[in-house]
């Protein structure tokens, strides 16, 4: 990514389309600094559920044909007692939280 330029934008939500003669000329996504339309020959759409592809108009359909079911999210993961601490190396570029009250939407518990 650094090789290509590539600059990464994390904590964005989409937010919509900006479409004209049947092309996608920008999209729009809410960032901490506030909303940002992200002009282009060609987007990804990483949304997970088509989002951007929807939201410009491209048919779609969801689900098994029968009965528009889909399959369940799973997550899954490993951990594994090393023996020692282990330093968090997070990608470049996040955000780094040191409290509670750093988060977007951080709460404490009481």
């Amino acid at each position: 990514m650094k090789k290509e330029n590539v600059q990464v934008y994390y904590d964005c939500e989409f937010i919509g389309v900006v479409h004209e003669d049947g092309r996608i000329r920008s999209v729009i996504v809410s960032t901490r600094e506030g909303l940002r339309a992200f002009e282009g020959e060609r987007f990804i759409d990483c949304t997970g559920d088509a989002r951007v592809a929807i939201d410009a108009g491209v048919p779609y359909r969801t689900g098994r044909d029968e009965d528009s079911l889909t399959q369940p999210m799973t997550l899954m993961f490993t951990m594994r007692n090393t023996g020692k601490p282990v330093t968090p190396v997070p990608p470049e570029g996040c955000y780094v939280y040191n409290d509670v009250s750093d988060l977007p939407q951080g709460r404490r518990r009481r």
